[in-house]
């Protein structure tokens, strides 16, 4: 008698018959659906939550990088060897930021290539912008109407 015959002998003294073992497989294998279900879910909230993290690191970059790029602006009329050096360390930093803008959007595709959390919050603050305009909008009408 090989493996399988014993497998299926000890489950048939366990459950009876076979309608019951099937029944029993049936329920098995609805558990573990149910369990990978759950599994992708949770996954789905945790690449969500990271996507929305390193959204939040390339807006903070992006803002850098632009800031750095405002003050290269107000230093173009350099005076002395002082300043263009001064120039020169501003734009590396500039140029840094912009490297890590890029890496991390590349991290962010990595995550979700689907999607991106930060065309998801810039969505959002479209719809609050709307939302925003048209209270402005209608107070702007009743105040007039008064």
């Amino acid at each position: 008698m090989g493996l399988w015959e014993t497998i299926v002998g000890v489950l048939v003294s366990f459950f009876g018959r076979w309608e019951n073992i099937a029944s029993f497989v049936s329920v098995v294998s609805t558990v573990i659906s149910i369990c990978q279900f759950v599994v992708l879910r949770e996954r789905k909230k945790q690449d969500a939550k990271m996507q929305h993290l390193l959204a939040g690191i390339r807006n903070s970059a992006l803002r850098k990088c632009m800031a750095w790029s405002n003050q290269i602006q107000n230093q173009l009329e350099t005076k002395n060897e002082n300043d263009v050096e001064k120039l020169g360390f501003m734009m590396r930093a500039r140029d840094d930021f912009a490297e890590i803008v890029s890496v991390v959007q590349a991290l962010e595709g990595a995550v979700d290539p689907d999607g991106s959390a930060m065309m998801r919050l810039l969505g959002q603050d479209r719809a609050t912008v709307q939302v925003t305009n048209q209270i402005r909008e209608e107070g702007l009408r009743k105040s007039a109407s008064v």
